[in-house]
């Protein structure tokens, strides 16, 4: 629990952008641009630890731009998506980064959106001019190891609630009203099976499976959060010298997730997502989600401005 309310102070103090490398060399550098944080491996306990870069007994969250050792190159996640279902990563040949997509992060919106502005207005699986393809996520990122790699989450109490209602509306039969979120939240598999969901129980992996490798070591350079999604599009398209990106960017903001917007549904009576909770289901999500709030450092005592414990 003090760990977790350390990161989420952390998470507070870093929200915004620290454009200067943090000892003030330009070693801790990603593609020119001063790294925000700096990942590295820990011999002693074989984990990686996001720290300031040049010191790291400074702990850091892994938001925005993410040095790591060239040793790290090639990590992999523990969940890959793949192009067969629809999931996979979008490579994008032309600047060399690759787009992650984590299930019930926004996902297929920001991924659609890369599509749109490189491929003249369409969003085809692999775009005729070249500009990118889809590809399973894991072999991508072997093999481009100088690619840089961008990813996307969200508040783990945020996206509990799109995952459940997803998993409602994933039934043959929907004249019951389903598993309550307060009883699903404690164990997503077990809840979605009582209601007869056949949602792919992936689709509420923690993010961070979809992120990192067993040693919590980074499978990304640039992390961005859903809640701030035009901003860090921005910055993710300047860390990657995309300078038609960062103006189409700025001039053609994404718009509310359309795409997959069963969360919306659900609270569309309520004032807030924060409404489906108490304080035991807001226990629960964080210990179903609980490798999320600690390697993303959100708050775990705040959603919404609702007090969730």
């Amino acid at each position: 629990q003090q760990q977790q309310q350390q990161q989420s102070h952390l998470l507070q103090e870093h929200h915004a952008f620290d454009d200067r490398p943090s000892d003030g060399s330009p070693e801790y550098t990603v593609r020119g641009t001063p790294a925000n944080v700096c990942a590295t491996l820990d011999p002693s306990t074989h984990r990686c630890k996001y720290h300031k870069c040049g010191d790291p007994s400074v702990p850091k969250i892994p938001y925005g731009v993410v040095h790591r050792d060239d040793s790290l190159r090639r990590t992999t996640m523990r969940v890959s998506g793949t192009r067969g279902a629809g999931s996979g990563c979008l490579v994008v040949h032309k600047y060399k980064f690759i787009v992650t997509h984590v299930l019930k992060s926004g996902g297929s919106e920001i991924k659609g959106y890369f599509m749109y502005w490189l491929c003249n207005g369409q969003r085809p699986t692999d775009c005729p001019n070249g500009s990118y393809r889809m590809s399973n996520c894991a072999s991508a990122i072997t093999s481009n190891p100088d690619y840089l790699v961008i990813t996307f989450v969200r508040n783990p109490y945020s996206r509990a609630v799109s995952a459940w209602a997803m998993a409602k509306d994933y039934r043959r039969d929907k004249t019951p009203e389903g598993t309550p979120f307060k009883e699903w939240v404690r164990n997503p598999a077990a809840g979605s099976r009582a209601m007869g969901s056949f949602l792919a129980g992936v689709h509420w992996e923690p993010q961070a499976k979809f992120n990192s490798d067993s040693r919590h070591c980074p499978a990304f350079d640039f992390v961005g959060h859903l809640e701030t999604v035009n901003e860090d599009l921005v910055r993710a398209a300047q860390l990657v010298n995309a300078p038609e990106l960062v103006e189409t960017f700025k001039a053609n903001p994404l718009q509310k997730p359309k795409i997959n917007a069963f969360g919306a549904d659900v609270v569309k009576d309520k004032k807030s997502r924060a409404d489906l909770y108490d304080l035991e289901s807001a226990a629960s999500c964080r210990q179903t989600f609980g490798e999320d709030f600690e390697l993303f450092g959100f708050d775990t005592d705040v959603f919404d401005g609702h007090a969730m414990k």
